[in-house]
């Protein structure tokens, strides 16, 4: 019975999801479109209204995932969007002051959808910026795009190296997942594991590249090229793990490494304490969502450990705690990573419009690059020269609380 309501449970959310839990609403008021009335080119959109006539005005278009397979991140990415926007909702361009205004788009965890929204956004909404969706393959798709519009958009959470791989008006706040993957090896050979098994959702780039790199490193750090002894691969939409599992528990192992998305993991990690196989599991960022913990329960308590940009337990600057104290002023919950990213992202970007005077694509990218020293929610940030950002980086569990829990502070 625990197995099947975990399933549904999981179905909804997978399917569903378009908020996190909270008691609050965003203090921003927003009018949106419906879908059900819109063509599959002009998704549900919502639109930021902190303007009054006669304002100047500029546009920054935001593409999410507020439906689909990953509505959890997307989420609250798009919570992080909008109470940065809240505080933040002004810049100086030039000695003049505009109101900044965002315009939201679900691109309904799809690819298609995520090209179609960032076209609509620039061409109809004439957005000077962009802030990018959750996960890589939807950035990817929106890649060819910005770059020959020529519009500066960063991402909060798209962890492939191709995203920002021969596109000079792509950046990323978030880690590569050559750092993730980094990050967890170094751990798990601290923690003293030897022997590792890899669990790949073979539908995700992301996860592929992530623990094809993992196992790459491990190998590196014990000198062993034994050392993974199996891979099982899923996909996404797959809600039985029994084959995959069935295969785990034939083999002897210190921890399963399994880069998958929050409701795959915990739903796995579910059928694999019902079925009996006991063991330790590392992982990414994507499982920090509230979604990981309501299906996981307490099979993820204490048994996953995962590689994460920030934790309300370490102030990495003072924007830290001032992000910290906002959120808790609007939200019952814990301030996620998603959130802080995204909040970093915007920041940045608002710093560059500023430092550029200008809402000229180009100006706006070079400033972006030229930015040092930034001091944002997940730490004193800058990008390197291929848009990316490396940051310490902090390993966290789930606690008997039910709550995320801190574990230790990693730099490769």
């Amino acid at each position: 019975m625990k197995k099947l309501i975990a399933m549904l449970l999981a179905l909804v959310m997978v399917l569903g999801l378009a908020a996190c839990s909270q008691n609050a609403a965003p203090a921003t008021t927003t009018t949106t479109e419906a879908a059900e009335t819109a063509p599959s080119t002009d998704a549900a959109q919502t639109t930021t209204e902190n303007t009054a006539s006669g304002d100047k005005v500029i546009k920054i278009g935001v593409v999410e995932c507020l439906t689909g397979d990953n509505a959890a991140p997307g989420t609250l990415c798009k919570i992080g969007a909008e109470l940065a926007n809240e505080l933040h909702p002004t810049v100086d361009i030039g000695g003049e002051t505009y109101q900044v205004q965002l315009v939201i788009a679900d691109c309904k965890s799809d690819k298609v959808e995520a090209a179609n929204c960032a076209t609509r956004l620039i061409e109809k909404e004439g957005c000077v910026a962009l802030m990018g969706p959750a996960g890589s393959g939807f950035n990817l798709a929106m890649g060819d795009i910005v770059k020959n519009a020529k519009i500066p958009t960063i991402t909060s959470n798209a962890t492939s190296p191709l995203v920002t791989v021969d596109n000079p008006y792509y950046f990323r706040t978030c880690f590569t997942n050559d750092f993730h993957a980094t990050v967890m090896a170094q751990y798990a050979y601290d923690a003293g594991y030897r022997k590792i098994a890899v669990v790949k959702e073979i539908t995700q780039d992301a996860a592929v590249d992530c623990a094809n790199r993992f196992e790459e490193l491990f190998k590196g750090l014990t000198g062993d090229p034994d050392c993974i002894v199996c891979e099982v691969g899923y996909n996404v939409t797959d809600q039985d793990y029994n084959a995959q599992l069935v295969t785990l528990s034939q083999n002897t192992f210190d921890a399963i490494f399994a880069p998958n998305t929050a409701v795959n993991l915990a739903m796995m990690m579910n059928q694999a304490q019902d079925m009996g196989l006991d063991t330790n599991w590392l992982a990414i960022d994507s499982c920090e969502v509230p979604e990981f913990i309501t299906i996981g329960g307490e099979a993820v308590v204490d048994k996953v450990y995962f590689s994460s940009f920030f934790d309300t337990a370490v102030a990495q600057t003072p924007v830290t705690t001032y992000l910290l104290d906002e959120y808790a002023k609007r939200y019952d919950d814990e301030c996620s990573s998603f959130v802080a990213l995204q909040y970093d992202a915007y920041t940045m970007l608002l710093q560059a419009i500023s430092d550029a005077g200008t809402t000229d694509g180009d100006a706006i990218c070079k400033a972006l690059e030229n930015i040092k020293g930034f001091e944002g929610a997940t730490g004193v940030l800058e990008f390197d020269a291929n848009h990316n950002i490396e940051n310490l980086a902090v390993v966290k569990t789930v606690g008997a609380d039910g709550k995320f829990k801190y574990v230790a502070t990693v730099k490769p």
